[in-house]
């Protein structure tokens, strides 16, 4: 190992643990083998690792999404798709929020606001 690097085997980033040095990629940064909580075993430049930009293989990000989503209980569904009342509440934000939005001057534009309650 170069006198530079950091030996990072067995060291746990997030939901990574570090197995092994990989090697470089095209541009010489290290590259360290990692093993997810979920089992995948994923190769992650060790700047990334460090900085914490980068914690798991993507599985948290899988999982934060489906929590976001499930927030109200009527957001899409593979089987379902978009409730009605879901598509409403995502209008109203829009027309109170989004200034490119066709009834935004109604309501947005005149200062009607949402509750913070409703996010």
């Amino acid at each position: 190992m170069s006198k530079n690097l950091i030996d990072l085997s067995g060291k746990i980033f997030g939901r990574l643990t570090v197995i092994k040095l990989y090697g470089k990629n095209n541009s010489g940064r290290y590259k360290w083998a990692c093993r997810c909580e979920c089992g995948k075993i994923v190769t992650i430049i060790a700047c990334h690792l460090i900085s914490g930009h980068t914690k798991s293989c993507g599985c948290l990000a899988i999982e934060l999404n489906l929590i976001t989503n499930l927030k109200h209980g009527h957001s899409r569904s593979k089987s379902k798709g978009t409730s009605k009342i879901y598509k409403a509440w995502q209008h109203m934000i829009q027309r109170c929020n989004n200034h490119n939005d066709k009834g935004y001057k109604n309501y947005g534009g005149r200062g009607i606001k949402v509750c913070y309650k409703w996010f």
